[in-house]
């Protein structure tokens, strides 16, 4: 990120991005069920390092300055199901549909412009989804797993893979 904010007149996108074929249960993430499946993500922080930080988005009162995108039966959701990790609520990506393959971005767009020193770190946890890794560069979309950046909305890099997250199931991480 800190290349794409020392730009002039940067407006960086950054995309939280999930892929998927399976529904998640309402009543929560059962391993011993079909219904297990999806992505979460809490308390995302984007700023100046080692500044305070001009924005935080927990989720507690909904998706915020996020623009949200699925495909097919995919959903994205606040929700407060599946253990948050700061709060009362974190937002989910997942499919309503079991066998449909639905992708999931929720995509944020920030004015960079003179900053140096950008810094991104979120909460994230796998449950107990498929691992689709990502690109290291793609245009406009890609069906995987992961979060990405961009200065035209058009060729996007990739900032973590978060298909390794499956190995991990239901615990949260810091990136």
């Amino acid at each position: 990120l800190q290349q794409l904010g020392s730009e002039s007149g940067s407006l960086v996108r950054i995309k939280f991005q999930q892929y998927d074929n399976f529904a998640y249960s309402d009543s929560g993430y059962d391993v011993s069920s079909d219904y297990y499946d999806g992505f979460a993500f809490d308390r995302i922080t984007l700023g100046l390092q080692p500044v305070i930080p001009p924005m935080i988005e927990t989720f507690e009162t909904g998706v915020g300055a996020f623009v949200q995108s699925s495909t097919a039966s995919g959903e994205i959701v606040v929700s407060n199901t599946n253990a948050p990790r700061s709060g009362s609520k974190h937002l989910l990506l997942d499919s309503t549909s079991n066998g449909v393959f639905s992708a999931n971005t929720a995509v944020l767009y920030v004015d960079a412009a003179g900053w140096t020193n950008l810094g991104l770190a979120f909460w994230h946890k796998s449950l107990w989804d498929e691992p689709d890794p990502i690109s290291a560069t793609f245009s406009n979309s890609i069906e995987g797993d992961g979060v990405s950046a961009s200065l035209d909305g058009v060729t996007w890099q990739r900032l973590t893979d978060l298909a390794q997250s499956y190995s991990d199931p239901g615990v949260y991480h810091l990136y």
